[in-house]
This record gives C-alpha cells, sequence and structure tokens, in this order.
C-alpha cells in the first residue's frame, strides 16, 4: 500500500496529473543471490511512457511492511 501511495503522489507531483494507463506485476523471481522480487511495470496511455521497477520481497512484503524498489 505504501509503494501505491508513492506511485499516486509522485503521479500528482509529476506532468500528469490524472493517471490513464496500466500497472502489472512478474510473477516472483528469486535471483542469484538468493532475493526474492517481483518485476512491476507501469504504463502511461496519455504519453505512452513506460517504466520497470523491482519491488523486492515481493507485494506481499510490502502489505506487512516496507518495502524496497528499485
Amino acid at each position: 500500500m505504501k509503494f501505491l501511495s508513492l506511485v499516486a503522489a509522485s503521479l500528482l507531483a509529476g506532468h500528469v496529473s490524472a493517471f490513464h494507463g496500466q500497472l502489472a506485476s512478474s510473477d516472483y523471481i528469486k535471483s542469484s543471490d538468493g532475493y526474492t522480487y517481483q518485476t512491476i511495470y507501469l504504463t502511461d496511455y496519455v504519453s505512452g511512457s513506460t517504466y520497470a521497477g523491482s519491488v523486492y520481497g515481493g507485494w506481499n512484503n510490502c502489505a506487512s511492511s516496507e518495502c524496497w524498489v528499485a
């Protein structure tokens, strides 16, 4: 939930005040270092921009504690 709040706040403060797009995530991925993460994809239909990031611990980690997004 904290991550979604961050996304919402950044969109309001950015160039686009209303978001029209898609948010998707991959299945859980285990890195060679032993970290579990999910890749998130954000597509803005207005500007055509796409963004990707990694949520370490996955969405479930963000629901129970703060999560690290890279």
